[in-house]
């Protein structure tokens, strides 16, 4: 990305901030949640505002129910902000990106909690920008994508958390060539990446360790006019890597594994030209892939599951009309299931269905029985994989509401989000870590007035949780606890058009905004909880 771009698409990056589904063991449902006795026990909260300076943003800890606010982002140049950031995994540290020392110049801090020290992460930058970072598993370094070295390439790097041991961990690329896309190994003992490395335009996978050392191509020489595609995936065990490629004909799309040293296994089987995998996803356990194709019948995406080394594919969907697809899918959490979207039964209707992994046949449709047009919009395992939550306008056609579903059993779903005002909707939901309660987005009470609520899996307990909002205001983001104690949420709450973070307890109790005074015009973007 072009610094102008940076620039110019500040704003809106800023206003997007992530909606949390968290997937930790649940306990029965009921109450406000576990965790503590009131949002002073709850953990602390990251975020971005203009608090201090309009037009000027940056980053701040709050605390104790908002009572200690901390600014944890630099002495910032004229024009500088802070355009994304990224506490580590265990909440010691904040990772941010900005142009802090140089107006579009941007580069990757550290701030230490534990020690109030802050650290630039990158290594001086013969270009301008860090465009993409993220934590290790083990939040032992950072890697970072920039043109550090030559203005205009970017550039695979890794650091520790204090700035020093920064080194390239991507091999040297040919002339035009860069690296678009990494990940850590969720072991945090390698990194895999997609890029040009070899020739240019013809994007393969490497491996390396983080210091930069044994830098290995993983995936084959593809077909000329194949590609390695950019949604490639670690094994939860570290062991294997699953990506998309033409690499046996330009003309289909396979799914292949790899691991370092060792050839590629194309594990979809080689597909008729026209044919393509067009996503996948590991099991929890590692034991196989499930992947959507239009395999057999080019005009229909199936469901199939494979083996992690070896062609042996099931499909489990249970798709039979013409020009029918499945849609989203996702594994149950102990990998027993597979939950799936799809019009199944009737054209046009698509349903939620979940089926066993390894046996033909075995699909059950779980959500109740939609018209066609309708459809399930989104939908998630409990922590505990007992339930399914999903979004369907299953009882009036374009009126999406909130349900759940047995993971196994027809016709034994709920709905479980409240009546909703004329012409309202939900319009996302997200699991409590604990699995007790489902927070969900609706103009439920007052049409295009979207607010916070928390039902029971149940149905039989629905709380509202935002605060009365300010004429024309709304909830545009919110997230759990990682303990699952509470919520946070961005609103408009006490004047329009000025968003504010604000928490509260699952029952709505204990609702205070935590942000602290804003300067006139001020607004927050982003949050995110600390564990």
């Amino acid at each position: 990305m072009k610094t102008a771009g940076w620039r110019k698409t500040l704003r809106y990056m800023l206003t997007f901030p992530c909606l949390l589904a968290m997937a930790l063991p649940a306990c029965d449902g009921g109450g406000a949640g576990q965790g503590g006795n009131g949002t002073g026990d709850l953990d602390p909260i990251v975020f971005t505002a203009d608090k201090d300076v309009v037009g000027t943003v940056e980053l701040y800890r709050s605390s104790d129910a908002g009572a200690d606010i901390l600014k944890i982002s630099g002495p910032m140049t004229a024009g500088g902000n802070v355009i994304d950031f990224q506490p580590s995994h265990d909440g010691k540290a904040v990772a941010y990106l900005a142009d802090q020392d140089s107006d579009q110049v941007f580069e990757l801090y550290v701030f230490d909690m534990e020690t109030s020290l802050l650290a630039k992460v990158s290594g001086k930058l013969a270009g301008s920008q860090v465009t993409r970072f993220a934590w290790a598993p083990d939040d032992s370094r950072i890697a970072y994508l920039a043109d550090q070295d030559t203005p205009g390439t970017f550039e695979l790097y890794t650091s520790l958390p204090d700035g020093t041991g920064n080194v390239r961990a991507s091999g040297s690329l040919t002339p035009g060539g860069e690296v678009k896309e990494f990940e850590w190994a969720p072991n945090s003992s390698q990194i895999c990446y997609l890029a040009d490395q070899n020739e240019p335009n013809v994007l393969e996978l490497f491996v390396s360790s983080p210091d930069g050392t044994g830098n290995t191509r993983v995936s084959d020489a593809p077909v000329p006019g194949g590609t390695v595609w950019t949604d490639f995936a670690w094994a939860p065990s570290s062991y294997r890597i699953a990506y998309r490629a033409n690499h046996d004909s330009a003309q289909a799309i396979d799914l292949y594994t790899s691991q370092a040293g060792l050839q590629s296994i194309n594990v979809s089987g080689r597909l008729p030209a026209g044919s393509r995998v067009t996503s996948f996803a590991w099991a929890p356990n590692s034991s196989r892939l499930a992947y959507r194709a239009n395999g057999t019948d080019v005009t229909r995406f199936d469901l199939y599951t494979t083996r992690q080394n070896k062609l042996a594919s099931t499909r489990i969907s249970g798709l039979t009309f013409p020009n029918t697809a499945v849609g989203a899918f996702m594994w149950i959490p102990d990998s027993s299931r597979v939950a799936y979207v799809a019009d199944q039964d009737r054209p046009g209707a698509r349903e939620l269905y979940t089926a066993l992994p390894t046996v033909v046949g075995s699909s059950i449709r779980v959500s109740g029985l939609l018209s066609a047009g309708s459809r399930v919009a989104s939908f998630a395992w409990a922590p505990d994989g007992s339930r399914l939550a999903y979004l369907a306008d299953q009882d009036t056609v374009h009126v999406f509401e909130l349900y759940t579903a047995p993971a196994a059993v027809a016709d034994g779903d709920l709905r479980v989000s409240g009546p909703l005002a004329a012409g309202g909707d939900v319009v996302d939901f997200a699991w409590a870590p604990d699995g007790s309660r489902i927070a969900y987005l609706a103009d439920q009470d007052q049409l295009s007035v979207f607010e916070l609520f928390t039902s029971t899996p149940d149905g039989r307990t629905n709380d509202k949780v935002s605060g009365a909002l300010a004429a024309g205001g709304g909830v545009t983001a919110f997230a759990w606890d990682p303990k699952g104690g509470g919520l946070a949420y961005l609103a408009d709450q006490e004047d329009v058009n000025v968003p504010e973070l604000y928490i509260s307890m699952p029952d709505g109790s204990d609702n205070v905004k935590v942000s602290g005074p804003l300067a006139p015009g001020g607004r927050v973007y982003r949050f995110a909880w600390l564990p």
